[in-house]
């Protein structure tokens, strides 16, 4: 088993959020919609 590099997958992960807001690079983004929020009775 091979261990991950957790630190470094962060890492490279702002490295690419920086680059997407300097306009360099183009990342996924997915839109989603809000869930509604239940109902809940109070006591």
């Amino acid at each position: 088993m091979v261990k991950r590099k957790i630190f470094a997958e962060l890492m490279e992960g702002v490295t690419a959020m920086g680059a997407q807001r300097n306009g360099k690079l183009t990342l996924r983004s997915y839109k989603v919609k809000a869930a509604r929020v239940p109902r809940v009775k109070g006591l």
